[in-house]
């Protein structure tokens, strides 16, 4: 007998009273016992081959409804990971998993309701009293006319949650790491608790950074028998005081729901380890039997920068690699997922095997980032993460690719980074400034800071691989040195480099973009130089001056504003922006630049 390897879904073990319940689960005046939090799977290896008759059981201890008068119990829901050969499904309560069934129903062809996938809710004719002073196990009983795999078990094991009898004999498989039986029992007493919301968790963001409204989402749970409709929700955090969220929504007995509501933090400066406590009060139907339960508490750190990560994706190609094309197809059509385009910077190497005519310099010495194995390519780095010893990887399938990009995504960065770019195309230069801020867990042996120019949609000279018009994207054209220059912060944990970097003639300008990021650096360990988080942005392309010019006219002020016009100190957040350089003979030069 098989009951291995069953989908579960993850759930809470010490839990007796579960509040996730299907629809239709019970009326006002009703409430649930279960193990399950309301959970069923989707397939199951619980079950016999051919034509059999089958049992699963929870046992309801004494002590979980001891406390209720007059307890009866007037339906069960039972939830099935299949209904295939399924000829009928009866629910019971027994005093003895072997014993006689003190309530039962049964639902088949005959009975006008329909056996169903899921959660079957079904209601006893027959309703009494049952006794409170010992336990009794709720269960039902498939009969089927074929192999049937319908037992469905969810989460955490329980103590009395999950027993099977798949032939002559009932076994105890509470802890055999199953989980617990998807199976609820509707009760009704002459004391159930009446009025009882509970908050259960609350998410907010770990940072919030400064000028943001983020969505905080408290989750509650009707932990009582009476529908809640109305209520209030206070939200205290240290150093800004209360404010109150009013809120209409139905949370029906014995379920659970969630609030979402606006947080805009209001300091002026950075901190750490900031409380804000959530409290339910208010209830319009009555007064809340526990207020114990009512209350919730979470902390953030409230930042200047915004510390979202974007993944330097890196690739090595040449014109002399004939399965480039192929790999850069499946690359191309992840990039260009919406999921992706935004939050992923792609920079090319031409170097890995052989040499083109685009290799640099920078190109040849990162190849050490393969390690002691030999070059190849197709090949790729994720933010210069190792795997298997070294940062560079075989290029996998798109949906792997994705896989990977998601995990470097998910982990938010310890430095914010944003550039902005001005060029000169009559001087051949462009100039870069990037700037951005460090998070208190930012620590790195060798910090440093690399710039890059990139061109798009350059034609190949001749691809292997690949057709007459194959264009070479994100290519690596100008930098400031190939391990970046060293990373230095002021006092308020913040940082500004500049560096100017100069371009050729024959390079397009409306091609061009430029890339920053902050990366470590060790000579001696090639798993020690990854990149912690990275930028792009456009270059403002503006018109030169002239040797001659240059040499009399000089930059005295440099002044930033937002898209409304209003004057900023300098960009700290993504957005569009204007410069405007003053010069020395009282002439100003403006544009608009994005960061990213």
């Amino acid at each position: 007998m098989n009951i291995a390897n069953i989908i579960r879904t993850t759930g809470m073990a010490g839990i007796a009273m579960m509040l996730a319940a299907p629809a239709a689960a019970q009326a006002d005046g009703q409430m649930r016992l279960s193990y399950c939090k309301g959970q069923v799977a989707t397939s199951s290896n619980i079950g016999t081959q051919g034509e059999n008759t089958v049992e699963a059981a929870s046992y309801i201890p004494a002590d979980m409804v001891s406390y209720y008068q007059n307890l009866r119990i007037v339906g069960i829901n039972a939830g099935l990971a299949s209904k295939l050969n399924v000829v009928s499904l009866t629910v019971w309560v027994r005093s003895e998993l072997d014993g006689e069934n003190l309530q039962e129903q049964t639902i088949d062809t005959g009975s006008g309701q329909a056996i169903v996938k899921g959660w079957n809710n079904i209601a006893f004719d027959n309703i009494g009293a049952i006794a409170t002073d010992k336990g009794f196990y709720v269960g039902y009983t498939i009969r089927q006319k074929g192999s049937c795999y319908a037992i469905s078990a969810v989460g955490s094991d329980h103590d009395g949650g999950l027993y099977v009898n798949t032939g002559s004999s009932w076994e105890d498989k509470c802890g055999a790491g199953l989980g617990t039986l998807s199976i609820e029992t509707i009760i009704e007493a002459d004391n159930l608790p009446t009025f009882d919301l509970a908050a259960t968790s609350l998410e907010l963001p770990h940072r919030v950074q400064k000028g943001t409204t983020v969505p905080v989402k408290l989750f509650l749970s009707n932990m009582a028998s009476r529908t809640i409709s109305e209520f209030d929700v206070v939200c205290n955090v240290d150093g800004m005081g209360e404010v109150v969220h009013h809120v209409q929504k139905t949370i029906l007995p014995c379920n659970e729901d969630s609030v979402i509501f606006d947080f805009t933090p209001e300091f002026s400066q950075p901190q750490s380890d900031l409380k804000m406590e959530v409290m339910i009060s208010g209830l319009k139907e009555g007064e809340d039997i526990d207020m114990s339960n009512n209350s919730i508490y979470s902390f953030f750190d409230f930042v200047k920068f915004d510390f979202s990560r974007k993944v330097l994706f890196e690739e090595f190609t040449t014109e002399n690699c004939q399965n480039c094309p192929v790999a850069i197809d499946v690359i191309t059509g992840v990039l260009e997922d919406e999921e992706f385009s935004e939050n992923v910077i792609a920079l090319s190497h031409h170097s890995g095997y052989i040499t083109d005519w685009l290799t640099t310099d920078a190109d040849i010495e990162l190849l050490c980032l393969y390690g002691t194995g030999g070059t190849f390519a197709p090949a790729v780095m994720y933010d210069r993460y190792n795997e298997n010893g070294v940062p560079v990887r075989q290029v996998d399938v798109a949906n792997r690719i994705k896989e990977i990009l998601r995990q470097r995504l998910a982990d938010m960065s310890d430095v914010a980074v944003m550039a902005t770019a001005r060029g000169d195309a009559e001087n051949n230069t462009v100039k870069v400034t990037v700037t951005g801020g460090l998070d208190a867990g930012f620590s790195l042996s060798d910090p440093r800071i690399t710039v890059c120019v990139v061109e798009n949609n350059i034609k190949a000279e001749y691809q292997s691989g690949a057709g007459e018009n194959f264009i070479h994207q994100h290519v690596l054209r100008a930098y400031n040195e190939v391990w970046g220059a060293p990373l230095e912060w002021d006092e308020n944990d913040e940082f500004v480099y500049e560096c100017e970097l100069a371009i050729d003639d024959s390079w397009k300008c409306e091609d061009m973009e430029v890339i920053a990021f902050v990366n470590n650096y060790d000579a001696e360990d090639i798993n020690n130089c990854a990149v912690e988080n990275a930028t792009r942005c456009d270059i403002e392309w503006v018109k030169g001056v002239g040797t001659a010019d240059a040499e009399q006219k000089q930059v005295v002020s440099t002044e930033y504003y937002d898209i409304a016009g209003r004057k900023i100190a300098r960009p700290v957040v993504s957005g569009v922006y204007v410069k405007a350089d003053r010069f020395d003979d009282g002439s100003v030069v403006t544009g608009k630049f994005c960061v990213r």
